[in-house]
């Protein structure tokens, strides 16, 4: 398992470098503000296994790893854990700066489960359509992902604060809220399971 983590590092590293380098240079020009880095890295998190993929595909290094003795389910296994632990240190990073240029508050629990929950989300949808579809999915789904963060979003998003979330808010308000946590963290641990269970059966099934 560590090796193949070891591997997706080092596909992923001059990508990761880049996007740090990237953004201390926005940040030092003013071109974004510190409240916008964790919209920024989620995004940046849900182009992970695009990357990862697109880089398989490239160098053909998934036929090389499936010449050795390597168990496929820890193939899979490996993808998620790789793709949800450089998400989570993203998140966790961007927060973390954005904490220490302000005040502490309850918001930014929330701000950093819901990215989180997100990125798994994301990840739970595209592995198994990956393994499915294969590469094409890869070229379609990361401009759908594009329409739909930066296009259907928003409108989504100020459609619901003009009809005040059709009032769903309400409904969120009138339980505790750990009551929220634990329903959205198990939710998201069915969603990961599965969909784990699903690429695992879709990758065993593959030639290569």
């Amino acid at each position: 398992m560590k090796s193949l983590l070891y591997k997706d590092y080092l596909v992923l590293r001059f990508f990761l470098l880049y996007f740090l380098l990237f953004t201390i240079l926005l940040l030092l020009t003013g071109f974004i503000k510190i409240h916008a880095l964790l919209p920024m890295v989620s995004i940046v998190a849900l182009i992970i296994p695009f990357q990862l993929t697109t880089s398989e595909e490239k160098n053909n290094s998934h036929i090389f790893v499936n010449s050795l003795p390597v168990n496929r389910n820890a193939v899979v296994r490996a993808k998620y854990l790789f793709t949800l632990l450089v998400g989570a240190l993203l998140i966790g990073a961007a927060k973390m700066v954005d904490v220490f240029f302000a005040l502490p508050s309850e918001r930014d629990f929330w701000d950093l489960l819901i990215a989180f929950v997100g990125i798994c989300g994301f990840t739970a949808v595209f592995y198994p359509l990956y393994y499915w579809l294969g590469p094409n999915f890869v070229k379609i789904g990361l401009f759908v992902t594009f329409i739909v963060t930066f296009g259907v979003a928003p409108m989504l998003y100020n459609m619901g604060v003009k009809n005040n979330f059709w009032g769903l808010l309400e409904v969120f308000e009138s339980y505790p809220s750990l009551f929220w946590v634990a329903v959205l963290l198990a939710f998201t641990g069915i969603m990961l399971f599965l969909s784990l269970l699903l690429s695992s059966w879709l990758y065993r099934r593959k030639d290569f």
